[in-house]
């Protein structure tokens, strides 16, 4: 997959698909995602990339 979340879904070397739009459209927007900016990619790659990095700057505090 490419930063824009696209894939060969069938290796013929063509990245035909988008993961993170069929993903986003099989669940519920402001409950499972939200929609957000995000340069060059989908909205759900950005809300994991936000969660990531609350995740890192909780585990960095509490061993502080």
């Amino acid at each position: 997959a490419n930063d824009e979340c696209n894939y060969d879904s069938d290796g013929n070397g063509s990245r035909d698909k988008n993961w993170a739009t069929i993903w986003q459209n099989s669940h519920t927007q402001n409950v499972d995602w939200y929609n957000c900016g995000a340069a060059h990619s989908q909205p759900i790659n950005a809300n994991m990339k936000a969660y990531a990095a609350w995740n890192l700057f909780c585990s960095i505090a509490e061993k502080m």
